[in-house]
């Protein structure tokens, strides 16, 4: 079930505030997506805008909503993005833009949006746009292709595919000059851009072997829980599990073995663990991390030990034999006195005394740290 937008979060009106609105002028012609945008339109267009302020927990926009009908853009603090109860990351970019495409194809909200921390957004409801658009379409184009932008620039960081979207943004900086309102046809190209921009963040966040998220995605939201903790003190854990004698695997049965191996893995991992509060990541070739949210060291290390068992009695086919494999794990529960490096050296160090004490185990920081033996290769 999503959250309600909070209808308490307080919303000051810039029309008869100058002194604000000029602020606003200023701190949006610092970001990289309105720099080139000139003070007269941003006044403009903001002159019928809100300024939003959160607090944390306060619900922007809720999942599967009609009524929110705005565009918002951050000037400071944090939203998160959560789609069915689950985390997916955070908006917190002066100038990132929220809730876009579902302004622009009219579309239910397919996220919830709440404040991490104390925030201020600019407000600018779909309606003004249009309002803008049949009055004075040249002034509110130029602030509209920073939208475009905005998502061509998400798509940038993906793939070296921009030219597309240059000729996208040609084209509805051209129809918008008629100043007809957007016709079918160019909400239909809306969506097909929304949809390939989730596609294509899909595969900037995700292996394509396992379909896990990448070791990439994995640093970003570690370094998101470490502030939470920091914020809440929700304790959780982090796992790194390595693939036993995997090596001899490849030699022994080839690569694809191997690859059926590392995919068996983490579909276990996967199917034992909470789908809404542990994430899975491929850490490197055959090494695995779990994020275990709300979720003390003790836990979590009878939770991969049992993951543990089952995986050492699945068979994986290699040249018409059953092929089974185990995995050495380490478990270690966050402290406020570490930094993200140091934490995740001690969850290896971990996973290596596991190795050094004859694989196929599980070992937690805790009894590493008393052991306090250097670590070797495995």
């Amino acid at each position: 079930m999503s959250a309600k937008p909070d209808l308490e979060i307080t919303r000051i009106e810039l029309d008869q505030r100058p002194e604000l609105r000029a602020q606003i002028v200023n701190t949006l012609k610092g970001t990289r997506y309105f720099a080139n945008v000139s003070e007269e339109i941003l006044e403009y267009v903001l002159r019928e805008s809100r300024l939003v302020r959160l607090r944390p927990g306060d619900t922007l926009i809720a999942e599967s909503s009609e009524n929110i009908d705005a565009f918002y853009f951050l000037l400071s603090g944090s939203v998160g993005a959560h789609v069915a109860g689950k985390y997916i990351h955070s908006i917190n970019d002066v100038g990132d833009a929220v809730g876009e495409m579902g302004v622009i194809t009219q579309s239910p909200r397919s996220a919830d949006v709440i404040a991490e921390l104390d925030t201020e957004l600019v407000e600018i409801p779909w309606q003004v746009i249009k309002a803008h658009l049949a009055r004075d379409p040249q002034r509110t184009i130029a602030f509209f292709d920073v939208m475009t932008v905005f998502l061509a620039e998400k798509l940038k960081n993906t793939m070296r595919r921009v030219h597309l979207y240059e000729g996208f943004i040609t084209e509805v900086m051209e129809e918008q000059r008629t100043k007809d309102e957007l016709t079918d046809e160019l909400l239909a190209k809306f969506e097909n851009l929304a949809q390939s921009n989730e596609n294509l963040k899909d595969l900037a966040i995700r292996d394509r072997m396992t379909n896990l998220f990448n070791h990439a995605e994995f640093k970003d939201n570690l370094g998101r829980q470490i502030k939470v903790y920091r914020r809440n003190q929700e304790p959780f854990s982090l796992v790194i599990a390595d693939l036993d004698d995997f090596k001899r695997v490849n030699d022994t049965y080839g690569h694809l073995a191997g690859d059926r191996v590392i995919r068996n893995a983490a579909d276990i991992l996967v199917q034992s663990l909470r789908e809404e509060i542990d994430s899975v990541y491929r850490y490197g070739g055959e090494e695995f991390a779990i994020l275990m949210r709300n979720t003390p060291e003790s836990i979590g290390s009878i939770v991969m030990d049992r993951i543990r068992a089952k995986l050492e009695v699945s068979a994986v086919q290699a040249n018409g034999t059953d092929l089974y494999t185990t995995m050495s794990i380490g478990v270690g529960e966050f402290k406020p006195q570490w930094q993200m490096d140091e934490f995740i050296a001690k969850v290896d160090q971990a996973m290596y005394c596991a190795k050094r004490a004859g694989k196929n185990k599980v070992v937690t920081v805790a009894d590493a740290m008393l052991a306090a033996t250097p670590a070797d290769d495995a």
